[in-house]
């Protein structure tokens, strides 16, 4: 018998984390209704040459014209997949390593620079057109692919924060102005959780509906920040696998924090889906590998299906072998969403799901 877990919707306006950013959170309680599943349909796959090993944090689907950009970190030039034709073409040769990108045109390349704590805008021709500084508290860490979010008047970016404060930042196009939006729930404030893996919150951009949406490894919430009106709520969104996590000692060993990572059911990527009007929270489940330091093997991963609202409609165990390099690397595209699976060095590989009434 299935069971369904169902909520009263109910908006309550407290001022939650609000001292980092001086702003209320509205709690949103959220239904769940396990309706929908996803179905393996097939892979996409290309082949990598000897001068080609794509910067995994760097890529950014662009879903408008089926390319997917990546930085190459051999010939160190940003380079794209066209989808349709197969065809490898080189856009341009940057300045800096892009930790994330934005390819609006090849007149605007927008480049989130972490090292530098920056980002350029340059064109295709290698000009140069802006830098503009951002935080100085972001870290080498991202918060998901395709950034800097670029509106008409601000750019959005969003980094793991080596004070764990606050997580989401706007800049003002014309004055500069770096304003903090989103700060890091509580629970980072109450408990150690390592210095790293459990740290990088995750990010998707809703373009159509000016919303940034956030998610955190030890948090069963997603933060939903409205571009328009500059509103911020938290919806629940948990994983039937999450449970509470325990701290960790700040003495913690590099591998001692890689396997306690790896111990733990923990969130990754939020991924918005306009073909559908949905996102996916992807889930790595407690998967403990004693014995092994560094691994491309990610741990084994369910995906959560979110309706427009954030309700939950379903949640999918995945079978397959993915590399860890799918925590920037996943994106949608028309036929459904796609994740890295782990492969070897001479391609490049995604499995295809869809969306299927359960």
């Amino acid at each position: 018998m299935r069971i369904v877990f169902a909520f009263f919707l109910i908006i309550i306006s407290v001022s939650c984390s609000g001292e980092a950013v001086g702003t209320d959170i509205d709690i949103v309680w959220t239904q769940r209704n396990d309706s929908l599943i996803l179905v393996r349909q097939g892979s996409l796959v290309w082949a990598l040459d000897e001068h080609t090993a794509p910067d995994l944090q760097s890529i950014n689907f662009d879903c408008t014209s089926s390319i997917l950009y990546f930085f190459n970190s051999i010939t160190r030039n940003i380079e794209l997949f066209d989808m349709t034709s197969g065809q490898k073409t080189v856009l341009v040769r940057p300045p800096v390593i892009p930790w994330s990108m934005n390819i609006i045109s090849r007149d605007s390349i927008y480049l989130l620079d972490l090292d530098n704590k920056s980002i350029l805008m340059m064109d295709s021709d290698r000009n140069v057109k802006d830098t503009i500084l951002i935080n100085e508290n972001s870290t080498l860490l991202p918060g998901g692919a395709g950034q800097p979010y670029v509106t008409e008047n601000a750019l959005y970016y969003i980094t793991a924060d080596s004070e764990r404060s606050v997580s989401a930042y706007s800049i003002d196009r014309e004055t500069g102005e770096i304003k903090p939006l989103i700060p890091y729930p509580d629970a980072y404030r109450k408990k150690f959780y390592g210095w790293l893996l459990m740290n990088t919150p995750y990010s998707a951009y809703n373009e159509s509906e000016q919303k940034i949406v956030v998610g955190y490894p030890v948090d069963s919430h997603i933060y939903v920040y409205d571009m328009k009106n500059g509103g911020l709520k938290r919806y629940t969104a948990e994983s039937r696998y999450f449970s509470p996590i325990e701290k960790i000692s700040r003495k913690v060993y590099p591998e001692e924090e890689i396997e306690y990572f790896r111990e733990n059911t923990t969130y990754a990527n939020v991924l918005y889906d306009k073909y559908r009007e949905l996102y996916y929270r992807i889930v790595e489940k407690s998967t403990p590998m004693p014995g092994v330091n560094l691994s491309n093997k990610a741990k084994k991963l369910s995906v959560m299906i979110l309706s427009r609202d954030f309700d939950t409609l379903g949640e999918t165990d995945l079978a397959e072998s993915f590399d860890a390099g799918f925590r920037y690397s996943a994106f949608v595209s028309e036929e459904g969403l796609n994740i890295q699976l782990l492969t070897s060095e001479d391609e490049l590989s995604f499995a295809t799901y869809s969306i299927e009434t359960r």
